[in-house]
């Protein structure tokens, strides 16, 4: 297997949230990129291995499993372990609604590490990206559904649906939604109340 490979792409059908790029490193030992500022939202789903990750004035150790979120004008800077480099899948994308997508995961520059089991599913929506090319309206298709699925992986079931759904109070409380998925999505961060006001 290659130790990169990546494909850009152009789409123009959609405009809610659309793939830019997509694909796939296995570094070597050390390798970084940046300090850099990217003009798309980027998520790194880490297969193997471990690397730093720097965001936001604070740094993260990831492994396996882990997923970090790189947004547009947001200085980052990641490197692979020099002993135990990281191999990783990302995917570039960016669209109107893209900010809401991933506030309603949970996901920002302040909170930007996310962990999952999906791995092989992840893996091969990825592939399945890469096979896709430019031919016309039935791959930017076939690329708005695997996009779509692959945050679906990312994303926490919420276990508070059932709730909305019976209970027109919380249903219609905004910020009460926004604070069960906050709390919901970002637990295993060891946040506080201060953490859940500042995302309201």
């Amino acid at each position: 297997m290659d130790r990169v490979r990546f494909k850009l792409f152009s789409d123009r059908t959609f405009s809610d949230c659309i793939v830019n790029f997509v694909g796939y490193e296995f570094c070597t030992p050390g390798h970084s990129f940046g300090p850099a500022i990217r003009p798309s939202y980027i998520i790194h789903y880490i297969i193997s291995g471990k690397g730093k990750f720097y965001c936001n004035n604070d740094e993260y150790e990831l492994h396996e499993n882990n997923a970090f979120l790189i947004e547009p004008n947001v200085m980052t800077f990641y490197q692979a372990d020099f002993k135990e480099p990281w191999e990783y899948i990302w995917i570039g994308f960016k669209g109107n609604k893209v900010d809401e997508i991933l506030k309603r995961m949970g996901l920002s520059y302040q909170n930007p590490i996310l962990f999952a089991e999906e791995n092989n599913n992840l893996q091969n929506i990825v592939e399945a990206l890469l096979s896709t090319d430019s031919s016309g309206l039935k791959e930017e298709l076939k690329r708005q559904a695997l996009l779509y699925d692959f945050l679906s992986f990312l994303c926490k079931n919420t276990i508070y649906s059932k709730s909305i759904s019976q209970s027109n109070e919380i249903r219609n409380n905004n910020y009460l939604v926004q604070a069960i998925e906050f709390i919901q999505n970002n637990f295993y961060h060891k946040i506080n109340v201060a953490d859940v006001s500042s995302y309201l």
